[in-house]
């Protein structure tokens, strides 16, 4: 019994696991921010603790080590997180995704290397005993073990590991979740005429003013059918704005009714759940978090799309002073107190002749009715 008992006890510093882990879980349990989700991620750690007790009487200290990378992450985390305001929601929903990755991976952990931990250790403990059956998946509690373990002991494993089974379960189907809300729409519209507005649009974007720490704002106005969405969207796909700006959201304003509406649409659309905002102060705390954080990887710009008339009051709350952040927005109107305007112009007598024929459906009948085609 005493040779079975000190198969991998060659190293004792294999308990610090279990402590380091019994740590982790009471600190987990005292971040009040993101209560949930730690409350979660202690409870698959607290599951796990009672077999990696077990597990360090037969183990070397070694075999645990990414165990323990995994814990020490989580103990980095937990502390970071035990800084996090409540009210800040874009650092509460990063971490929870961050928490969320760490529950992940303890899981991964007892579902692979656990079970093929336990495979060995059968192996080598009935090798010993001179049993040569075995199973080719552990069992809850491996033959031949039985009479060594209690039994109060043999049934809390099984319970324990029937409890992990269940959450990796639980973790193996995600929801789907539609997150391409603001993306650029595609280019799938013949472009004529705009070719010097592009480039005079893009100049205005592409300044740099370094003295100007301020939000760039501007407004793209005509009268309907003259292009401003197409140009906006040709725009987005250019290789200078691309290359310029790491972050590009496209935002239809005319489907959406309310400032609070539009970001929570944007903070949908990079991976954040959707936050019930009481007011707009709120929401305006909400974007420039959100925006904080998407400047650290590079520049930002908003379109907004399709504003209508009177809106003012909402294109003021896209005003934040945040350096690298840039708006433009489409209308048939004005906004002075927003920004200036490009007056994008009809098309000329020519370019709109040249759309026409490249409309296939008008083509053949455009070569036959010249005279109709001058009309229109």
């Amino acid at each position: 019994m005493s040779d079975v008992v000190s198969v991998g006890v060659g190293s004792v510093a294999g308990a610090v696991v279990s402590e380091l882990l019994k740590a982790v879980i009471e600190e987990a349990k005292l971040v009040v921010s993101l209560k949930s989700v730690y409350m979660e991620l202690a409870s698959t750690m607290e599951k796990m603790l009672p077999i990696i007790m077990e597990i360090e009487m037969l183990q070397r200290a070694e075999e645990l080590q990414d165990l323990d990378n995994i814990i020490n992450e989580a103990r980095v985390l937990v502390r970071k997180c035990s800084q996090v305001k409540r009210w800040n929601l874009p650092s509460k929903v990063k971490y929870t995704r961050k928490i969320e990755e760490i529950n992940k991976k303890m899981l991964k952990f007892c579902q692979i290397q656990l079970q093929l931990i336990m495979l060995r250790n059968q192996r080598l403990i009935m090798h010993q005993l001179g049993i040569h059956y075995f199973s080719a998946m552990p069992s809850p509690v491996p033959p031949g073990l039985s009479y060594i373990l209690p039994e109060d002991t043999r049934e809390a494993i099984e319970s324990h590991l029937k409890s992990i089974k269940k959450k990796l379960d639980g973790w193996s189907v995600s929801r789907p979740v539609y997150m391409d809300l603001c993306s650029v729409p595609k280019l799938d519209k013949v472009v004529v005429g705009l070719d010097l507005p592009l480039m005079e649009v893009k100049k205005k974007l592409l300044d740099d003013d370094d003295d100007d720490d301020d939000v760039v704002s501007l407004v793209v106005s005509a009268p309907p059918g003259c292009g401003k969405t197409t140009l906006v969207t040709q725009l987005c796909h250019d290789d200078e704005i691309i290359e310029k700006f790491e972050h590009i959201f496209f935002c239809d304003v005319s489907r959406v009714s309310t400032f609070r509406t539009i970001v929570q649409t944007l903070l949908q659309h990079n991976g954040y759940e959707a936050p019930t905002f009481d007011n707009d102060s709120q929401a305006v705390d909400g974007l420039r978090k959100l925006l904080e954080e998407l400047k650290e990887e590079g520049p930002i710009l908003l379109v907004l799309d399709d504003v209508w008339q009177g809106a003012e009051s909402l294109l003021q709350k896209f005003q934040i002073n945040i350096q690298d952040f840039n708006v433009l927005v489409t209308s048939q109107f004005e906004f002075p107190s927003f920004g200036p305007t490009y007056h994008l112009k009809p098309l000329g007598d020519e370019d709109a002749k040249s759309l026409l024929m490249e409309r296939k459906y008008l083509g053949r009948i455009a070569y036959e009715h010249e005279d109709y085609l001058q009309k229109v």
